[in-house]
């Protein structure tokens, strides 16, 4: 054959049993399969120049573990039939799965006692957290609170957005049907929207659940109302209110209107010939100023009342005359294209006259 041709050397053409031990104190060269009944055991060290083909398990003899005091490369699939895959020690050096050529990680950080990953993760169904926070960066959490209350959104700067995809946004709040809803969104943006699918936009402060605004329809009309017999107050920092350009205003629906088509002011109606309508009695508690050249004052009669209505001027349509209560005092001229009745009263009482000629003349009776 070649191999076993040189001097000492033995060669035997056919089958060899050893019934005992067989020492060897060189090399053993086999071209052909070894096979045994229980297990093959070598002592010393084993090395194997070419491919190392097993067909079954390989055992250290205690267990079913094998040991490898070096690197493991695998050029193809490795699979693992048991359930578990032990990684590292309990010590301060991080156990780290390395993927693509060592780009990127998936580690347990043993000084910190976290797993991490050094790139995203895309998860296809839910994801579950036992601990009570979700961290994002190094200033962002979601928490659930000791009591289990409530969750809590601890954002980057103090501040939670919401947008992205180059889209309007949406944000809703849903009611235990899962049916209602009230909503904020940008869906006409840039304008805002607030949405209440069925009900009312209530508004409360102060923790208060007895007085409070809200926004409801009065049948197809919007309404802002105030519950627990609140008033409704607006308090501006300008101390000024402004109706936009090209609206009406109206109190009570009729006790005060303010008509923007015609520019006026009705109060007690909702119509009016005049730029400030009062449909009924006024009083002024201080001066009042007509800068204009007119004043007028009722229709067929009309009395303006001094003191506490204890005087008067009356005109009488009837008599076609005015009329005063009480002493006249004036500090200049009294000119007067007629006569001039003196001692005249209601009733048949006789009154002297002065005409335009200066004579006095008597009344008959």
């Amino acid at each position: 054959t070649g191999i076993m041709d040189a001097a000492n050397d033995l060669y035997i053409e056919g089958d060899v049993e050893v019934g005992g031990d067989l020492s060897l104190g060189g090399n053993v060269t086999i071209a052909g399969i070894i096979f045994s009944d229980d297990y093959t055991k070598v002592e010393g060290n084993l090395t194997v120049s070419e491919d190392l083909d097993v067909r079954g398990r390989i055992f250290d003899g205690a267990g079913v573990e094998i040991d490898i005091l070096d690197d493991l490369s695998v050029s193809g699939d490795l699979t693992v039939w048991g359930s578990d895959i032990y990684l590292g020690e309990d010590d301060s050096v991080d156990d780290v799965i390395r993927f693509s050529g060592n780009t990127e990680q998936f580690y347990w950080d043993e000084s910190e006692n976290f797993f991490a990953l050094t790139d995203d993760l895309s998860v296809t169904n839910d994801l579950t957290v036992d601990g009570r926070s979700i961290f994002l960066g190094s200033s962002s959490k979601i928490t659930d609170t000791d009591s289990s209350t409530y969750t809590q959104i601890t954002p980057q700067n103090n501040t939670l957005a919401i947008r992205g995809n180059s889209q309007n946004q949406y944000l809703r709040v849903y009611d235990s049907t899962q049916n209602q809803y009230v909503a904020l969104d940008m869906e006409n943006g840039p304008d805002g929207r607030i949405v209440v699918t069925d009900g009312d936009l209530r508004i409360q402060t102060n923790n208060s659940v007895t007085k409070y605004a809200y926004f409801t329809m009065n049948d197809t009309e919007p309404y802002i109302q105030t519950a627990g017999n609140s008033t409704l107050r607006i308090d501006t920092d300008a101390n000024e209110v402004h109706i936009v350009k090209g609206d009406s205003f109206y109190v009570d629906e009729d006790t005060l209107s303010v008509d923007q088509a015609t520019d006026r002011v009705i109060i007690r109606g909702t119509t009016g010939t005049h730029v400030l309508e009062v449909n009924g009695d006024g009083r002024f508690t201080d001066d009042l100023t007509v800068s204009g050249a007119d004043l007028y004052i009722g229709g067929t009669t009309g009395t303006i009342h001094f003191d506490g209505d204890s005087e008067q001027i009356l005109w009488n349509n009837t008599e076609d005359e005015f009329r005063i209560t009480d002493d006249l005092s004036l500090s200049g001229w009294l000119t007067v294209p007629g006569v001039i009745r003196v001692g005249h009263s209601e009733g048949a009482v006789a009154f002297n006259v002065i005409d335009d000629d200066a004579t006095i003349e008597a009344s008959s009776m």
